[in-house]
Formats: C-alpha cells, structure tokens, sequence
C-alpha cells in the first residue's frame, strides 16, 4: 500500500470495530448492518496489513458484529455480536474455537485482559462479564450500571475494569473481586467508548455529548475536556507512547488530539458516513479507521505527521503577533537594544553588522520566563516562526544559505522553551534535516 491514506474494499456492511495484530501483520474488523429489515453478513475479517489482501472472512454470528479484539500474543480474537454471544476465533486459522453464551441482551464491547488470559465483555442486558479463555466458562458478572453497557476496557497492569454505559456513568471495578471502585460522573450523555492511557494513570472516554474526557483514575477527578467533535464521539483510543488522542464520530472524522494539552493535531475528513471504530498499530505507525460507509483506511502516521508538523510551522507564520511576542535585549558591549518579536529582519540586519560579542536574552513573554544563552561569533539568526534559533547563517529575504557554522557555538539551546540541543541533534540540524525538542516537541530545522 502506499500509505498516506489507502481504503481496503470488499465490506458489504458497515464497519463496527477494528484492531490491528501486536505484531502489525494483521488487520481484523467486525461488520454487520445495524438498521432492521436490512441483510447483513455480519462477518469477521482477516486482512494483511502490508497490502489490503483478505486473508479470510469468518461466518458464524447470526446478527451484526459490533465488536472485535486481539490477544495479546496475536494467537486470538474475540468478537462480540447483537446475537448475544462472544465468539473466539484461532487469528491465523480463522478456526471457530468456542461460543460464549451468557448475556441476554446485544454484546457490544469486547477485550482482552493484559495477560491474555481473560475476554471481557459489555451488554445492552447493562452487566460486564468476565470470561476465562481456557475454559470458555464465565467467571464474574459485575451488575451497577442503570442502562445499556457500551465499551469495556482493562487497565495496562490488570488491575481495573473501567466501563461506559448509556446511563452517562463510567464505572471502575476491581478486576479480581468485581468490586465498583468508582463511579465517575460528568459526559451529558452515553458514553459510548472508554480507554486507558498506557501508563495507566488516566481514563479517556468518547461521548454522544460530543466530547472527549481525561480522568485521572486515583481520584476519578475531570483533568480536561476535548471540544472538536460536532455529532457523537464513537471512540477513542490512545496509541502506545500515550502522546496522543485519536478519536472517532458520527460527523464521519476523526481527531488527533495532544494528550498533554488536549489541541486539535489535525482532522481526518476520512469517510462519507460515522466513523465507528479507530485503531493503531502498536508501533505507532499506522493508525486505521472503520466506517459505515463500509471502508476501512489506513493511514501512514509518520508519514502524515511530517506533513502536519509542515503544516505546523506555516500556520506559525500566520498567527497573530499577540500569541507569539517576544522581547529581545541584545547586549553590544555597554550599549543595548530591545527588539519586538516583529522586527526579526531589522535585528538579524543590525546583527549581521556587528563585529563584536553577542550576549543575548530572550524573555518570553508567554510563559514569563527568561531563556539565557550565549554565543560566540558575530551573527545569531531567528527565523521567521519567531520560535527557532537557525543553525546556519542565511539571507531571510532570499532564504538562501550563505554560510553553515557549528565551532563558533558552544551551546545551542531551543528558543521556544529555552532546553539545551544535545550535539548529535546539532550534527542532524547542520545536514539540513529535522529534529524535534526533547522538553517541548517543538519542530527544530
């Protein structure tokens, strides 16, 4: 595939879930239409990641597949259907190994637990069920929520089971005793997806209020709220290294959103119909949304975030002054000037004609705080972002490159938050390639 977007073809029926494999060979997605008197299939399919190939498609659920998921050591699935069972399906086989029963109403939410040894599953019949894979007997039904359960999730070290109902409740439970914790209150609607960060310390859940939220699980306390959705949030997922919220919804996008900050990255405008289901691969590099439009698209995220961060760096240029002013004091011997963040040229000019020894101080005057610095030499450049220290001495007007330096400089530090660059990250810079800050994620070039 060439991966800066490709569909994958072949679903008669609205995509529900998808999942990738741990080790990212395998794609699975669930299907069945959900609206009555429409046929459906209601099938499981397995996809190679690396060409859109279908590997094999399982029949054997009678009503739409709502939910799928992979175990750990990728040897298994789990899917659950409106036809009130949870099935366990052999990945590579595509063999049916054994039916669940148990539930009375639709299974909508299934998942693995950390150690692979348990699925746990969400019903409308509004109870949480805890199956052993061994045996395929039930093993604990936790009971609490007042109306439908809608997404179960399992916290990275086994410990908690955290669940989102149609009653607006997110509710924590005690994986071994089955015991609620916790009921966390707060979304205006169902909530309709729940997940855990990969450190464990926080719950994120995806609303039909159209919001996301951030929960810190210790104290079921709100940490904030994701504003960008314009219809029902379908689900949210935090990839491995937790630096970032995908989220998918009924205004047929998804969202990439910063953990730390809760921004906006980008918007997918990825389908013609609701986003029902996103999915990353664990190394981070491919992130797949399904659809009831019937497509699956896969995404090259790191190939898409070079262009965001391109993109980033435009809309820096254009934002207003107000946001980005900083004041510089330029020290020439006794004498010294200040400098507005909009005179970049102007200093770089008067700089430019200097012969003597740059002190320099940069006073942020966002985050209120000096960034101290020296250099030695005759010429520092800022570039037009008003963020980044260059690493070479160029001709702004022109953008050309006079002359490249590095000796002269005994400390690169990054403007925007004041970190130190570390000499190998200097060496990239100095090739005309990339690097991002360690403390800030700024964007160095």
């Amino acid at each position: 595939m060439k991966l800066i977007e490709d569909s994958i073809l072949g679903h008669l029926d609205d995509v529900n879930s998808v999942k990738v494999s741990p080790d990212g060979i395998y794609l699975v997605t669930a299907s069945g239409t959900k609206y009555s008197g429409v046929s459906s299939k209601n099938r499981v399919e397995i996809w190679y990641m690396d060409n859109g190939r279908l590997v094999c498609s399982l029949s054997g659920h009678k009503e739409p597949v709502i939910s799928v998921d992979i175990s750990p050591d990728g040897n298994y699935i789990a899917s659950g259907s409106w036809d009130h069972t949870i099935k366990v399906w052999q990945l590579k086989t595509g063999k049916l190994l054994d039916t669940l029963k148990g539930h009375t109403n639709n299974v909508v939410s299934v998942t693995f637990s950390p150690d692979g040894k348990y699925i746990i599953s969400g019903s409308w019949d509004n109870t949480i069920k805890i199956w052993d894979l061994s045996s395929a007997k039930q093993v604990r039904s936790l009971e609490g929520h007042d109306l439908y359960v809608l997404s179960v999730a399992v916290s990275p070290d086994g410990k908690y089971i955290a669940s989102g109902s149609h009653d607006k409740q997110i509710k924590i439970w005690n994986f071994e005793t089955g015991a609620n914790i916790r009921t966390i209150i707060g979304h205006e609607n169902s909530i309709n997806s729940v997940t855990f960060t990969p450190d464990g310390k926080y719950i994120i859940s995806g609303s039909s209020d159209d919001t996301i939220k951030i929960w810190k699980l210790e104290t079921g306390k709100l940490v904030r709220t994701l504003k960008g959705h314009s219809m029902d949030v379908n689900s949210v997922i935090c990839p491995s290294r937790g630096k970032y919220i995908i989220s998918g919804s009924n205004d047929n996008t998804f969202i990439l959103w910063k953990f730390k900050t809760g921004k906006i990255v980008h918007i997918f405008k990825a389908h013609k119909d609701n986003v029902t289901s996103v999915a990353a691969s664990s190394n981070g590099r491919y992130v797949i949304s399904g659809s009831e439009d019937k497509l699956v698209k896969i995404w090259n995220a790191k190939r898409f975030m070079k262009k965001i961060k391109k993109q980033r760096r435009i809309e820096l240029e254009e934002e207003k002054i107000s946001e980005l002013k900083r004041e510089i004091k330029i020290e020439l011997d006794d004498s010294s000037k200040r400098y507005d963040g909009i005179t970049f040229e102007k200093l770089c000019s008067k700089l430019n004609r200097s012969s003597r020894e740059i002190r320099y101080i940069i006073k942020d005057m966002i985050f209120k705080r000096e960034l101290n610095g020296r250099l030695m030499g005759n010429t520092i450049i800022f570039k037009k972002d008003r963020k980044l220290v260059s690493p070479k001495i160029s001709e702004i007007r022109e953008k050309k490159v006079i002359k490249k330096f590095d000796e002269q400089i005994t400390e690169w530090i990054c403007l925007y938050c004041g970190a130190p660059i570390n000499r190998e990250d200097v060496e990239i810079l100095l090739n005309d390639e990339v690097v991002e800050c360690k403390y800030c994620g700024l964007t160095l070039t």
